[in-house]
């Protein structure tokens, strides 16, 4: 050799004998043998090291570059690729069901009742394509039974709930993991907050206006002739010879429009033949 030439960005020498090596994918060139520090575009590196946790390398030249938020570094490319905690050779978008807030480490996954977003602490789903920065609750009225794709309306006549198959309401933050049928005597028009009680004198009812004896969607007062104590189960027939009445235990006719809570027998000198409307005068 008639002169020296420093090694470029890229290569490595320990000794300076033989030729300069490539640096491996996944790794950089650094100043000092077993060393950390990226020797420069320039070159001159004296040995080559695992890219840290966050960071990769395609190729080995140049330094390491950060692995962005929602991805993860990994070992290969994809599809055969796996996490790489060092010495990644490239970046891939955390898949759909787990997020990444800075790059390091592994994807995490998105806990049941949470969805993937593509901000911290935002509250857009981050797609189907993963690449999610953050797990946020899903909303008051909507559900996710396990993490991945984007959370789900809770139907009318249900409410989302704490645990599957479970039937306490998840709260008005959120973070439900299912859905389940509002119990008799409630209702719920739009899947959204807790179910509410029907009331006395009225029925809950579905869709299609028929009694639901479970996952009613609205409360439809009792008509003239029949009755409801609570709101619990169908309205009641009002017996021959007594009138729906506005109060338990009381007189009082509750009207043509309906929304009797009890019944009562008609008062001497009256009656009624089959229970609906009040009750008549006896000649």
């Amino acid at each position: 050799a008639v002169k020296q030439t420093i090694c470029a960005d890229g290569s490595y020498s320990a000794n300076g004998t033989g030729d300069c090596l490539d640096v491996n994918d996944g790794k950089r060139g650094v100043t000092t043998a077993g060393g950390s520090t990226y020797a420069g575009t320039g070159g001159g590196a004296v040995d080559q090291t695992n890219c840290p946790n966050g960071t990769y390398s395609a190729d080995g030249t140049g330094d390491c570059a950060d692995v962005q938020n929602g991805y993860r570094g990994e070992d290969a490319a994809s599809p055969t690729s796996a996490y790489a905690s060092t010495g990644a050779v490239a970046e891939a978008p955390c898949a759909d069901g787990s997020y990444s807030a800075d790059g390091n480490g592994d994807c995490i996954p998105v806990p049941a009742g949470y969805v993937g977003v593509t901000s911290i602490g935002g509250g857009t789903w981050a797609t189907a394509a993963g690449g999610a920065w953050d797990a946020t609750k899903c909303p008051n009225g909507k559900y996710s039974t396990s993490g991945t794709g984007d959370c789900v309306n809770v139907v009318p006549g249900k409410r989302g709930v704490t645990i599957s198959a479970g039937s306490t309401w998840a709260g008005s933050t959120g973070g439900a993991v299912a859905e389940n049928a509002c119990p008799g005597g409630t209702y719920n028009a739009d899947g959204t907050n807790d179910c509410q009680d029907v009331a006395a004198g009225y029925r809950g009812e579905n869709a299609s206006d028929g009694y639901a004896a479970t996952g009613a969607v609205k409360q439809t007062i009792c008509a003239d002739g029949s009755y409801s104590a609570n709101g619990t189960g169908n309205c009641l027939d009002v017996a021959d010879g007594k009138r729906g009445v506005t109060t338990a235990g009381g007189s009082g006719y509750a009207g043509t429009g309906g929304g009797a809570v009890d019944q009562a027998a008609c008062p001497n000198g009256t009656y009624n033949a089959d229970g609906t409307g009040d009750c008549a005068d006896v000649q």
